[in-house]
């Protein structure tokens, strides 16, 4: 009996799943993606000064357009887009300074998916694979939308570095789908995982 008690005791006191990433590993990945990006702005302006930037997510790389004109346009910037590209009216009345710390502070609320993956370990990448595999892409296809079939594992992890590589999301972002139909398909089945946001 007592053994028996034991044993059901300890299969009530599992220890916690850690989650693939720490809190500490997501700070080291937002530093260094930063200062990838403020390097940039020093080789053109030494003397910049550098601003504290709050990171609001990783997105996913379609969106990076977007954000970006989003980001600078409420900066005060005059932003025009071309096929997906942004550059800079000419009308914005500023020195060529703030533009290159501007777009630096843009870029560093925004890190995208592909920018992270870089940084991921191969249990991290296992993980990733996972859930896009068991979350995201049964999720579309109960949600009624369409998901590009998976690779094996093996070959997600080569492909992981590559960009874009393969995501559940494929076909419903290239789809031409309706934006709301779109965005609510984001929040019922989010694209990336809670442990790969580096919001702080």
């Amino acid at each position: 009996m007592v053994p028996l008690l034991c044993v059901a005791l300890l299969a009530g006191c599992a220890a916690p799943s850690v989650p693939p990433m720490s809190v500490v590993e997501r700070d080291i990945i937002r530093t260094e993606i930063d200062d990838d990006n403020w390097s940039t702005v020093k080789v053109e302006y030494p003397e910049a000064s550098r601003p504290d930037v709050v990171v609001k997510g990783t997105i996913d790389d379609r969106d990076w357009s977007s954000r970006m004109v989003d980001c600078l346009r409420d900066m005060g910037f005059t932003v025009n887009v071309t096929d997906g590209y942004f550059s800079f009216g000419g009308n914005s009345g500023r020195p060529p300074i703030d533009y290159a710390v501007s777009t630096y502070v843009c870029r560093s609320r925004y890190p995208t998916l592909t920018q992270l993956i870089q940084y991921l370990d191969r249990r991290q990448l296992d993980k990733l694979y996972l859930y896009y595999v068991g979350t995201v892409r049964p999720c579309l296809l109960l949600a009624g939308a369409p998901s590009p079939m998976p690779p094996t594992r093996f070959a997600f992890v080569l492909s992981a570095f590559r960009n874009p590589s393969w995501h559940p999301f494929q076909v419903v972002w290239e789809s031409g789908l309706p934006d709301p139909r779109v965005r609510y398909l984001e929040q019922r089945c989010p694209p990336i995982p809670t442990w790969l946001d580096l919001h702080g």
